[in-house]
């Protein structure tokens, strides 16, 4: 808490003593410093084999959307805040994916066969979703330090700022699939706050490296909630081709209680987020994260993923894409219930389709395996999803 206490502040002093610091040395009329954009994602969404008599679960189909308006301030060339609004309806699939036969209901799927921020930020304890417009994001970033780092510092998506992967790492354009998007939310306990203050420094040592340090904290019980993630970017030229090899480490300060006695540590863990483009239309990324078993709210032990990116220019339509993968979870066996319960595997397929600027459409389809109930433990789940940016 000490060290998150000395870097907020050095942060703030270096924004205040920055000779490119332009709050008030902006001109012009204040609108013709504003950017606008947003997203609009649609996602429908269908299981198939789910039906079953004990859980009290059936085939059905869900509709869900969420509203992303991002508003962007320059300060100045080097410099800008940033507010990130947000709406949502509609649970999705995953509603469909709980024993209803529990009081009150518990999911048996350990991977989120529809990954949405919104869900995971202002949903309430029933699953039900928050309604309303929100302010999910508040923040300040700029280049600073002569240049030498980028600077991130408010109310921010802290989970998006580690664990990033070019060809797996986005839930309106790629994968639907939470084990395809971030590790946090599948492996990782995300935060009590999904958006947290925090900040982020990232800076390039070299063309093939890159350093990015991450702190956050919660509104409340400040001191024993700080979560840390340092990570390494190593961007190797391999074969003429863009890459990216992430290396990270999890500090998470948030009193994780041991198995064995009660007592309250943190929770330390690592990942990895490897792409790779083979050609200028193939690429691979793979996934992995582990995390200690001697705490109570582990769930999940490690998880992996793998997969791969094709670019529709190989049939004449170059803003197309597909992607295909595959993700596995290792439960906890110290905390699980069956021991069959090894962990849940998923494999999906998406094809991307690029329709007119600002609107694409894509299929998708997903096949869950190994579900934590005692029947009907594959389900497919066939589905689309309509995203509008603008």
């Amino acid at each position: 808490m000490r060290l998150l206490k000395t870097v907020s502040v050095f942060l703030v002093t270096a924004l205040m003593l920055s000779p490119s610091t332009a709050l008030a040395k902006s001109k012009g009329d204040w609108y013709k410093r504003l950017d606008l954009s947003g997203g609009i994602t649609s996602v429908y969404q269908s299981t198939i084999g789910n039906a079953d008599k004990t859980t009290r679960t059936l085939d059905q189909a869900n509709f869900s959307y969420s509203l992303n308006l991002m508003v962007e301030s320059r300060l100045s060339d080097k410099q800008k805040i940033v507010v990130h609004f947000e709406a949502a309806e509609g649970e999705g699939i995953a509603q469909n994916l709980r024993d209803n036969s529990a009081v009150p209901p518990t999911s048996y799927s350990t991977i989120s066969p529809d990954y949405n921020r919104y869900r995971a930020a202002y949903s309430n304890a029933d699953g039900s979703v928050q309604q309303g417009l929100k302010t999910s994001e508040v923040y300040y970033e700029g280049l600073l330090f002569w240049d030498r780092a980028i600077v991130s510092l408010g109310k921010m998506d802290i989970h998006s700022l580690y664990d990033q992967n070019r060809l797996a790492g986005s839930e309106t354009d790629q994968f639907l699939a939470g084990i395809f998007v971030t590790m946090a939310g599948t492996v990782f306990n995300e935060l009590d706050n999904y958006y947290a203050p925090g900040y982020k420094i990232n800076t390039a040592i070299a063309s093939f490296l890159e350093l990015s340090y991450v702190g956050a904290f919660q509104y409340e019980n400040v001191g024993n909630s700080s979560f840390h993630v340092g990570q390494i970017n190593l961007k190797p030229n391999l074969l003429g081709g863009e890459g990216n090899y992430r290396f990270y480490l999890v500090w998470d300060n948030r009193n994780y209680t041991l198995t064995s006695g009660g007592e309250k540590e943190a929770n330390i863990g690592f990942g990895i987020s490897l792409d790779q483009m083979i050609t200028n239309d193939i690429g691979i990324f793979l996934r992995f994260a582990s995390q200690p078993t001697k705490f109570e709210e582990n769930r999940i032990k490690n998880g992996s993923a793998f997969g791969a990116h094709i670019g529709g220019a190989m049939w004449g339509r170059r803003k197309d894409h597909i992607g295909f993968g595959y993700g596995m979870v290792t439960n906890n066996k110290s905390i699980s219930s069956p021991s069959s319960y090894s962990g849940q595997s998923v494999m999906e397929l998406y094809y991307y389709m690029h329709l007119t600027k600002g609107v694409s459409i894509t299929p998708d389809f997903q096949m869950h395996s190994n579900l934590e109930r005692a029947s009907n433990r594959t389900v497919m789940i066939a589905g689309a999803r309509l995203q509008l940016d603008f």
